[in-house]
């Protein structure tokens, strides 16, 4: 598990990143509501301030999941540090 721990948490992190570009999407498609929705909603009605406030958080929790998989690379391989 120590050899393939750097690889998983890159996949996982990628994945992650993906899933959360693909809430708009599916939020479209299946009429669920939250961010996603709530994006296509406002750039319907050209509220560009929403538009930019939720692509803004997006990018922050996309900027979180980084950071959080760099900190754990040094947890997981001490030789990354």
């Amino acid at each position: 598990m120590k050899n393939v721990g750097v690889n998983l948490l890159t996949v996982l992190t990628l994945m992650a990143n993906r899933m959360l570009a693909a809430t708009v999407v599916i939020e479209a498609v299946f009429a669920i509501p939250g961010m996603g929705s709530l994006i296509v909603k406002a750039a319907l009605q050209r509220d560009f301030p929403v538009v930019q406030g939720v692509v803004l958080a997006m990018v922050v929790i996309v900027l979180l999941l980084n950071l959080l998989a760099d900190l754990l690379y040094g947890v997981i391989d001490p030789r990354v540090k």
